[in-house]
């Protein structure tokens, strides 16, 4: 018989199931295979005295653990490191309990997704990831950019023999060059497809189809058109056997517009060639190509980044993967939130983006991605499914519910997210781990710098292997130029460029006053940049009945015409630089220091900060352009991480519409009067030069 103190200190059956309830200490029982056959042992008997004590033992110490550790993701852990070669493992960091977190090499054509705000550390858990000589030596990583924050990775000495940057100049491509002849067919459908993912040109679809079958009929054979001669044709009508009507006008404006924007935005010179092995050269060889895109619209990024993702897919799945030297690739797309959004699918055709296409079909062709958005709740779903683990460093202002489902976490864990310092992430890789993981990845230090001789000499040793031809006119077989227009512009379309690059906030009638134009020379002048690629216009609203303003703002083909250089004052498109300038020139350089791009908290990176060099008040300044729930997410951040007594914070908005959109969303919330109190909402167009 046992005492009644003994009979105090046993656990009753009811008592071990409510234990076993507890998420933590279920999961260190299951993750622990002693405990699990203890704690099965005793609800099949719960009188063995000898287990009772064992039990009782390791639960003490499991509780005691969970009380002094403030990691709440520690009863997720396993007991042991995952099963795996050491060689075929890339190592990410370690969690709390010395358990290395990582994902396996095979795992990166399974795609992957690395999520968090601007400033949360994702771009470091790239580094580490992208440094990995074992991933290097195996596969072909292409990292599409629109910083150059990526680019002393060249420096690194284990992996310097394997890495190439890369601008838009630097890229040679002929966009109609099939994988062999006799595939113009899958070559024209391919590009169609690719036009009508990008820029939602599915009406235009074939009429595209059809221009580019005319033209590839009428070239001499290993002659294929470039991008300059395809936007010649297509504006033509010569030999159409339809008669005018307004659709088809509709659609060839259409077309246009989309093909022009990619001359505009990479440059002719790209795709000034009829033949070109660069592609296959480049996804037949290891190693790490960092392609540098600065100032790029995003969806001529997006196109770009589609058009290498199904080149190669459909090279694997028409010649299979022995056609590429059998080396897997993997593309990691930075700062992919504007392609990858729930948005994305909606406006495609079959319901899903063009990523999430690409994802879902690449696996079986040896091919993976890794997106990069700031915020994972509105991430496709597609992209989420065919993701085989995901990575998030922050979250803040995200939708509970979805994170919930998504990561398979608590609410606990979920509040842990919101507030997670720095050098730390979550990785959620269900082939080694069932449930997500906490883990400390270390600063990644690189300390020298690669300079434009040093990139250039690197990239020189792939280029002495590429083969090009030059563009051969469009049916007689002659040399051409390229560009239609390039070359020799009239003098005023010169000194319009250069007063633009020199002053970009002026109207479109103040630069015709700057040139010494008059109204009607400077429209002529106008149309003659636009047309030809050189520049573009963008209108933006006064708030006033009926008052737009145009602003003219020149296109790396203009840039590159007059010899233009100027470092970006942002990390957004051309619109968001301007509008960056044009608010900088409304500060007087006497009274107020300016810094551009710069990071007040661990989560928050402003576009302006201007500080009053007197009095040491700091206005802080955001420019929205793309999504008001973005702008109002960074609007609450700035108020909880900064002292408001002295600063201010000011929205610059693209038009009274989003401006709408943005106080809409502000009005939603309960304290939206006093938030509204410490805001300064003001348009593009206040900031405009007339």
């Amino acid at each position: 018989m046992t005492s009644e103190k003994e009979s105090k200190n046993r656990y009753s059956q009811k008592q071990i199931l409510a234990q076993l309830s507890n998420q933590q200490i279920k999961n260190i029982v299951k993750n622990n295979p002693q405990l699990a056959r203890l704690a099965s042992l005793l609800l099949t008997d719960t009188a063995d005295e000898h287990i009772q004590a064992l039990y009782k033992m390791n639960m003490d110490q499991i509780s005691a653990i969970l009380k002094l550790s403030h990691d709440p993701f520690i009863g997720n852990y396993p007991h042991s490191n995952p099963p795996t070669a050491f060689s075929s493992f890339i190592q990410l960091g370690k969690t709390s309990t010395d358990i290395t977190a990582g994902i396996d090499l095979d795992q990166l054509c399974r795609n992957g997704i690395i999520s968090g705000p601007t400033g949360s550390g994702k771009t470091t858990v790239l580094k580490h990831l992208l440094t990995k000589p074992d991933l290097l030596y195996r596969y072909r990583v292409v990292v599409i950019v629109r910083k150059k924050e990526l680019r002393h990775l060249a420096c690194v000495p284990e992996i310097s023999p394997l890495t190439q940057t890369f601008t838009a100049d630097d890229l040679a491509v002929s966009i109609m060059q099939p994988w062999q002849d006799g595939y113009h067919k899958q070559m024209i459908n391919m590009l169609c497809r690719v036009i009508a993912l990008s820029f939602n040109k599915f009406a235009a679809q074939n009429f595209l189809n059809e221009k580019l079958h005319q033209i590839v009929h009428h070239r001499p054979k290993g002659a294929y058109p470039t991008l300059s001669q395809i936007i010649e044709f297509v504006s033509q009508r010569n030999g159409e056997k339809y008669k005018y009507n307004y659709r088809r006008e509709q659609l060839r404006e259409s077309c246009l517009t989309s093909l022009k924007a990619i001359e505009d935005n990479l440059g002719a010179e790209m795709w000034n060639y009829s033949s070109s092995d660069m592609l296959r050269i480049l996804f037949s060889t290891p190693g790490l190509a960092i392609l540098e895109l600065e100032g790029i619209d995003p969806q001529v990024l997006a196109f770009l980044s589609i058009y290498l993702m199904y080149w190669r897919y459909s090279c694997v799945q028409f010649f299979g993967r022995k056609s590429l030297s059998q080396i897997p690739a993997l593309f990691v797309l930075d700062d992919a939130t504007p392609c990858v959004q729930m948005q994305a699918d909606k406006n495609a055709a079959g319901g899903i983006g063009p990523v999430g296409d690409i994802m879902t079909m690449s696996r079986s062709a040896g091919q993976g991605t890794i997106v990069i958005p700031h915020s994972l709740d509105n991430t496709s779903q597609p992209i989420i499914q065919n993701a085989g683990f995901i990575a998030v460093t922050a979250s803040r202002g995200e939708s509970p519910y979805k994170l919930k489902n998504i990561l398979n976490i608590n609410d606990e864990q979920l509040d842990y997210l919101r507030t997670m310092p720095q050098n730390e992430a979550l990785l959620y890789n269900p082939r080694h781990f069932d449930l997500p993981i906490l883990f400390k990845y270390p600063p990644f230090h690189c300390q020298n710098i690669l300079s434009e001789t040093q990139r250039k000499k690197s990239l020189q040793k792939f280029l002495q292997h590429v083969h090009i031809k030059p563009a051969v006119g469009p049916a007689n077989g002659t040399q051409s130029s390229g560009s239609a227009g390039t070359g020799q512009i009239p003098q005023p379309a010169t000194d319009m460029l250069k007063a633009v690059c020199n002053q970009p906030n002026l109207s479109v009638t103040a630069l015709y006053r700057k040139a010494g134009l008059n109204a009607a020379q400077g429209v002529r002048t106008k149309k003659h940049l636009t047309d030809n690629g050189f520049a573009r216009e963008f209108k933006y609203s006064t708030g006033l009945a009926g008052g737009m303003l145009s602003v003219l703002i020149v296109t790396a083909k203009g840039k590159k015409l007059i010899g233009h250089k100027h470092r970006p004052l942002t990390n957004g498109g051309p619109e968001h630089e301007m509008a960056a300038y044009a608010v900088g020139c409304d500060f007087d350089k006497a009274i107020w220091h300016l810094g551009y791009e710069v990071k007040i908290s661990k989560s928050l990176r402003i576009d302006i900060a201007a500080t009053n060099i007197q009095s040491r008040h700091r206005v802080f300044i955001n420019i929205g352009i793309s999504r008001a729930e973005n702008e109002l997410r960074h609007f609450l951040d700035y108020l909880a991480s900064v002292n408001t007594a002295d600063t201010s914070f000011i929205l610059v908005c693209r038009d009274t519409r989003f401006r709408r959109q943005f106080l809409a969303l502000l009005k939603k919330r309960p304290e939206w009067k006093k938030l509204r109190q410490k805001l300064r909402c003001t348009l593009v167009a206040d900031y405009i030069k007339r």
